[in-house]
């Protein structure tokens, strides 16, 4: 092969390699079972991913104070959704 053209090769394989590493790695499918929740995380390079919760505080809705009213609204819209009604998103 031409010399000159082995060396633009090599030259193009090193530009490729350099311009690689600063690309996003490609997206995958998180492991859902690795985790109960997830949060994203957006990068500085401005792409984000899912991350797993590792410790998730364990919440029962009798240790929420002083939200009443709003307990209540909850528990209906969630009665109303697993029936089959309509219901808001909640979270």
């Amino acid at each position: 092969m031409n010399e000159k053209f082995e060396h633009l090769i090599e030259r193009a394989e090193r530009l490729m390699a350099r311009i690689e590493s600063v690309l996003p790695q490609p997206l995958t499918a998180p492991d859902w079972t690795a985790a109960i929740a997830w949060r994203y995380r957006k990068r500085s390079s401005g792409h984000g991913t899912l991350e797993p919760v590792r410790h998730v505080g364990a919440m029962q809705l009798g240790d929420l104070k002083e939200i009443e009213v709003q307990k209540e609204k909850i528990e209906r819209n969630t009665r109303q959704f697993v029936q089959g009604q309509p219901a808001n998103n909640v979270l």
